[in-house]
């Protein structure tokens, strides 16, 4: 059984590893002159993740219409803009929650999250455990 779960995710593994460098040889290609612009695009997105972003704000901002948009984030990330502001809300969570000098809710509101229980939900489907047992497990 172990060589079976061994064999399977070295599979998947593998699989994650290719689908990357697909995602990056696409995103060279098709960004080849807009890589700049992208990556001025997702900084804005990291830096303003706390407010209610979507494509046609971005749009608004940088000019674009919200497809394009839209394109260029799903196919820089790999996901969508929806998608890729919960996992940064999630990912700063995390480092808010190992900082350990925050409450949970606190936490929850810092990283724009509305209410505690959509946090809590949504923190424990991307990291597989619930905001309380990651602040417990923190290292």
């Amino acid at each position: 059984k172990k060589i079976i779960y061994y064999e399977n995710g070295i599979s998947a593994s593998l699989v994650n590893v290719l689908i990357k460098l697909a995602r990056q040889i696409k995103a060279q290609t098709v960004f080849d002159g807009n890589k700049e612009t992208v990556e001025k695009i997702i900084g804005f997105v990291r830096e303003n993740y706390k407010q209610n972003l979507t494509n046609k704000i971005i749009g608004d901002y940088f000019n674009f219409h919200p497809n394009y948009i839209s394109n260029m984030i799903k196919i820089y990330t790999g996901m969508p803009l929806h998608q890729y502001l919960i996992h940064i809300k999630v990912a700063n969570a995390a480092d808010l929650l190992n900082s350990g000098n925050l409450s949970i809710s606190e936490v929850a509101l810092n990283c724009g999250f509305c209410d505690i229980g959509h946090f809590s939900k949504t923190f424990k489907k991307i990291t597989g455990v619930s905001p309380m047992n990651y602040k417990k497990l923190k290292p």
